[in-house]
């Protein structure tokens, strides 16, 4: 849909400033940030190696994810007790349970959880209580990716067989 085509309906300038916040010029913004999005890639890459450990090099590589940056994240999928890392030879990054018993919800809350709309950003008094259309859109639009990141397992992305959805196309 094209920029002036979202400018109809019932948006106020205010609404439609806001709307148009979220996006990047000429695309749309990602729904995921990209840490969230390289934490599922390693993650889902790690499902393919299990129970061997796999090096941080390795899934940096094959997952084109830079390795500092990939280190940093792994070390947070560890705290919150996804991956264990072994020292060694030998060593590197494993899934610390079966691949089919993550979803990808947990996987994203540990690095960058989807942010629910709490409140209207605009500050508006009348919008103190209940949340004004749009920011309740947003906030409605939300749960449903986060549903949708609870009804996903890793394994499924990892075989190959992610769920569709196809009243969401």
């Amino acid at each position: 849909m094209n920029c002036k085509a979202d400018r109809g309906g019932d948006l106020d300038h205010l609404d439609w400033l806001a709307l148009r916040s979220v996006r990047s010029v000429g695309r749309s913004q990602p729904m995921l940030s990209q840490t969230a999005e390289y934490a599922l890639r390693a993650v889902v890459y790690l499902a393919t190696t299990y129970p061997v450990p796999a090096p941080n090099h390795v899934v940096a590589r094959d997952c084109n994810v830079p390795r500092d940056y990939l280190a940093k994240i792994l070390l947070g999928l560890r705290e919150n007790g996804l991956v264990a890392s072994q020292r060694g030879k030998n060593g590197g990054f494993v899934l610390t349970r079966p691949a089919d018993k993550i979803s990808l919800r947990e996987v994203v809350d540990c690095v960058d959880p989807v942010e629910r709309v709490r409140e209207c950003p605009r500050a508006v008094e009348e919008h103190c209580e209940e949340l004004c259309p749009l920011h309740r859109f947003l906030d409605s639009a939300a749960v449903e990716v986060i549903k949708l990141l609870e009804g996903q397992t890793i394994a499924e992305l990892a075989n190959g067989t992610p769920r569709t959805f196809p009243h969401l196309v």
